[in-house]
């Protein structure tokens, strides 16, 4: 549910970059100062953006078993758009694929090396 744009480095990883968000068809908004999420470039549930974003998060929301059919990003609004733009929506879902098996073929890797140093300094801080 990570708002796009916000993300905190830590040494696990190199950070998303600013136009990406969570996975989740429902980000957070004007999330707060204090909140800190951390996410990896190429972690498959923090690191979505653009049209192979949208193909994830119809994944995810049919993993999940809600809004599998409703809402943006629903498995039936990509295929509205497969239809609609056959040329860049196609290319787009080859891309989530190939996201998808390269993220699960290396182990989950940018999403199990998250340090938690960070976050505990963070706190401590407080």
């Amino acid at each position: 549910m990570r708002e796009t744009g916000k993300a905190w480095p830590d040494p696990g990883g190199p950070v998303a970059p600013p136009q990406s968000h969570g996975i989740a068809d429902r980000l957070m908004v004007d999330t707060p100062a204090w909140w800190r999420d951390y996410a990896h470039a190429g972690d498959l549930y923090t690191d979505c953006r653009g049209d192979s974003g949208e193909h994830k998060t119809a994944i995810y929301k049919a993993v999940m078993g809600t809004r599998v059919f409703t809402g943006p990003d629903s498995l039936l609004s990509q295929v509205v758009e497969i239809v609609a733009r056959p040329v860049p929506e196609t290319i787009a879902l080859y891309r989530a694929i190939i996201d998808a098996g390269l993220f699960f073929g290396g182990r989950t890797g940018p999403h199990v090396n998250y340090s938690i140093e960070p976050a505990i300094d963070y706190l401590r801080s407080l």
